[in-house]
């Protein structure tokens, strides 16, 4: 069976929330249950790491629209915005510094790894993406030189073909004119000879 769980342990002190969350995804992935959660807490964004049963994913969020893409990042959990877009939305700067020197070194080293892994992911897929050109392109420059090369043998086997079909022409025409020439010197040669008698 599936359970979808939104926000599970929220609304209560952070910590024993979290706590609860990991307990009760423990007993409900006991049973063989498959279980989709969503989160806030940087402690069930580490469970996700931890356990091997478990896949962290979350969605694509756009830091220069401020706006999700809806796009699925499997294998990424997702950080948390709040600071950056208090900053963008124009709280001042001073109340953002401080609230960032109060959020613990955890929570802000788990974002910065999560914003290192969306980092690196987006330049695999980048990659990705050039490789697949570079493999077509090659594709296609092959496909073109294998058509010139077939182009070239086929050519080259009918200026052979031409060139063997010229020679025995040559050699036909100088057998006939040999012959002829032979011909022509045994008849002078016999007309001669009565002429001689």
């Amino acid at each position: 069976s599936l359970v979808l769980v939104d926000e599970l342990g929220a609304g209560t002190d952070p910590q024993e929330g979290a706590a609860l969350a990991i307990a009760i995804l423990d007993a409900i992935g006991a049973k063989s249950t498959q279980v989709v959660a969503t989160t806030h807490y940087p402690e069930l964004k580490a469970y996700g790491f931890n356990r091997p049963d478990t896949i962290n994913a979350s969605m694509e969020f756009d830091e220069q629209t401020l706006k999700p893409t809806y796009r699925l990042l499997v294998g990424i959990p997702g950080r948390s915005n709040a600071l950056d877009i208090a900053q963008r939305l124009g709280i001042p700067q001073s109340i953002v510094d401080q609230a960032r020197s109060l959020t613990d070194t955890d929570s802000q080293d788990l974002n910065a790894m999560i914003a290192d892994l969306v980092t690196k992911r987006k330049q695999v897929e980048d990659a990705q993406v050039a490789l697949k050109a570079q493999v077509a392109d090659s594709e296609k420059l092959h496909r073109q030189l294998k058509s010139e090369f077939n182009a070239y043998q086929q050519r080259k086997d009918q200026l052979i073909e031409d060139a063997k079909v010229q020679a025995n022409t040559i050699v036909e025409e100088s057998k006939t004119k040999a012959d002829a020439i032979i011909s022509d010197l045994r008849k002078k040669q016999l007309a001669s000879g009565t002429a001689n008698v």
